[in-house]
């Protein structure tokens, strides 16, 4: 016959299945979890600073620190993985229990598994007893376990909780570690310094305003922002492949010879980690030190230590020539033999100084030029202590640019009244275009002058920068006007009679004459006002072109739409306008005209777009017979 005990399980097994089937019916795992109370009465977890978690297997012993990290301090001294430790925490103060279990007639502590040698989870404060949780064998139930709280007043009334608190408690300290090599933010990251067994050395720094990174060792620049937080985050992901604790000579002598270190400095004095890494004998293994976790060996991913490339060009800024285009208040190209623009930026926008006079230039084309030139990239770096220039042409260059900037005083930003000290900062883009060795294509090499560096630039370079003064040239064919100044349009297709219409803009009348006859009923108002606004914008070339060039004059000796408008402003003082247009080709597609502006020697060309408005009827057809 069955003794007390047994029958007692039985019978309490037959009633919790019973009461389960009853209570819970119909409820998910998550839905009964929230209507027990919790196992262990912790609100949060901040005030935990100290762990003993206790297995078979033996005794793991953790630690908070002040900075809220956690580190392992039994069987090894070691940094824990945070979000590990954290997430145990979480799990055991919202562990919820079922009914606790009667003393009357209950199993044994033993027989539940609550004993000393079970899996169970100390929780300290400050150096005090807060509680221990202890996990004993399953109930005989789906899922559930016995497990009692035993906090420092007394031992508590053992109770039935899920089971797969077991998964979460019970795992080996090496899968509590911290598998990444050091621990540090980037934002408090100041210096990054990395040699070699070869002598090879590269050393980046954080700029003074913190935004930035420059490469100071072996050359001077700055960095690409792509390229090197891949690189910073390639560093500070190092992650162990496995923990070497015990003595190892073997793996110890290894060090003798270092192949690669780094040190990491932070903004705290002498705060950082320096990580040094060694190969084993045959190469296979790459081994490596961290200078704030000492007595531990790590072994990483050899194409990881591999992928840290010494050769600053893998992080460095590829652009060519960085300024800032809204810095920019002068340009100077000289592009051999007789080419050069000289252009600067007063109150009135961006000029073209010529012969001493100043010509209106295009805003948008060279603040778009400026801005292209300023983030084209170099096809590669050949050289960065370049005491001759020869080897690249570069000491008869066949293009220079010049440009003048405004920016801030780096030693003194700001004057005594806190305003912005601001200095000029000219800086000289040397190019070189030449055919290169045994191939009959032209290679372009480039240096800032005085830098030393020398980089070879894309064949397409020269598209982007125009060295005719007339690519520079204001687009806007007038400047734009108010429609109340506008007193007469003369429209015609000679050498048909030309159509004069007069405006009033207050009370938005049209008038006409054509032969002088009086047509104005005859008007298409709503076509008469379209031209006059087009007119206004005012309409903008598509490109300049040379002086004397033959087929544009000839064109325009006869014109295929002339346009002739008046302004009146306050002081009755009036400004006359004429615009002629031809096309470049007689076939019916064409698709760009030739245009001269008050018969100036200079022509453009307009897109169809705008001639079609200029070209349209203001006469209504039915009227025109």
């Amino acid at each position: 016959m069955p003794n007390k005990s047994t029958s007692y399980l039985i019978l309490l097994t037959a009633l919790l299945v019973a009461y389960t089937i009853w209570d819970y019916s119909g409820k998910s795992k998550q839905e009964m979890i929230k209507l027990n109370s919790k196992a262990i009465p912790i609100e949060g977890i901040d005030s935990i600073d100290e762990i003993e978690i206790s297995s078979a297997s033996g005794k793991v012993s953790l630690s908070r620190t002040s900075e809220k990290e956690w580190n392992i301090t039994h069987p090894v001294t070691d940094r824990a993985n945070t979000k590990k430790i954290e997430n145990i925490l979480v799990v055991l103060t919202e562990l919820k229990k079922f009914d606790s279990i009667s003393s009357r007639n209950a199993p044994s502590l033993s027989e539940m598994g609550l004993t000393e040698n079970s899996l169970s989870v100390k929780l300290l404060s400050d150096n005090n007893f807060i509680g221990k949780i202890i996990l004993g064998n399953a109930t005989g139930i789906t899922d559930t376990i016995y497990a009692q709280w035993n906090d420092k007043n007394k031992e508590g009334t053992p109770f039935f909780c899920w089971s797969d608190i077991k998964e979460v408690i019970d795992v080996p300290y090496d899968k509590i570690r911290d598998k990444k090599l050091v621990n540090i933010p980037v934002e408090e990251i100041r210096e990054i310094e990395i040699n070699d067994q070869s002598g090879s050395s590269l050393n980046v720094d954080k700029t003074a305003g913190g935004k930035s990174w420059l490469i100071t060792k072996p050359l001077k620049t700055n960095t690409d922002d792509g390229n090197f937080n891949e690189w910073l985050s390639t560093i500070i992901n190092l992650t162990s492949q496995a923990f070497i604790d015990k003595a190892n000579s073997k793996i110890a002598a290894a060090f003798t010879t270092i192949t690669k270190t780094i040190s990491i400095l932070t903004n705290e004095k002498g705060g950082g980690a320096i990580i040094e890494f060694a190969k084993s004998d045959n190469g296979t293994a790459v081994f490596a030190k961290v200078s704030d976790r000492p007595g531990v060996i790590f072994q990483i991913d050899r194409k990881a230590l591999d992928s840290i490339n010494l050769n600053p060009n893998t992080i460095r800024d590829q652009r060519l020539f960085p300024f800032n285009p809204k810095s920019v208040v002068a340009l100077d190209l000289v592009a051999m033999p007789n080419n050069r623009v000289n252009l600067i930026q007063d109150n009135n926008g961006w000029q073209i100084i010529d012969n001493a006079q100043k010509i209106k230039a295009d805003d948008q084309r060279i603040f778009k030029i400026l801005k292209t030139l300023s983030e084209e990239q170099v096809e590669k770096f050949v050289a960065d202590a370049a005491g001759d220039l020869k080897p690249w042409g570069l000491d008869q260059p066949t293009l220079s640019i010049t440009i003048k900037s405004v920016t801030l005083d780096p030693q003194k930003p700001t004057k005594k009244n806190d305003s912005p000290n601001l200095i000029d900062v000219n800086r000289k883009l040397l190019v070189k275009g030449q055919l290169a060795k045994d191939q009959d294509v032209i290679e372009y090499y480039a240096t800032i002058e005085g830098s030393g560096t020398v980089a070879k630039l894309s064949p397409a370079f020269p598209s982007i920068l125009p060295i005719r003064t007339l690519d520079y040239k204001e687009l806007y064919l007038w400047p734009p006007f108010d429609l109340a100044n506008l007193q007469s349009i003369n429209t015609s297709k000679p050498p048909q009679t030309s159509l004069d219409l007069q405006y009033k803009y207050q009370s938005n009348e049209w008038s006409a004459t054509l032969a002088n006859e009086n047509i104005s009923k005859q008007i298409n108002t709503i076509q008469a006002l379209k031209l006059a606004q087009h007119l206004s914008l005012p309409i903008r070339a598509t490109r300049w072109l040379s002086k004397n060039t033959g087929e544009a004059e000839i064109a325009l000796l006869n014109p295929c739409r002339k346009i002739e408008f008046t302004l009146v402003d306050g002081n009755e003082n009036i400004y006359p306008f004429k615009i002629e247009l031809a096309p470049i080709s007689k076939q019916a597609s064409n698709i760009l005209y030739y245009a001269r502006i008050n018969d100036n020697r200079e022509i453009c060309l307009i897109d169809r777009e705008n001639f079609d408005v200029l070209d349209m009827p203001i006469i209504r057809e039915s009227s025109e017979k």
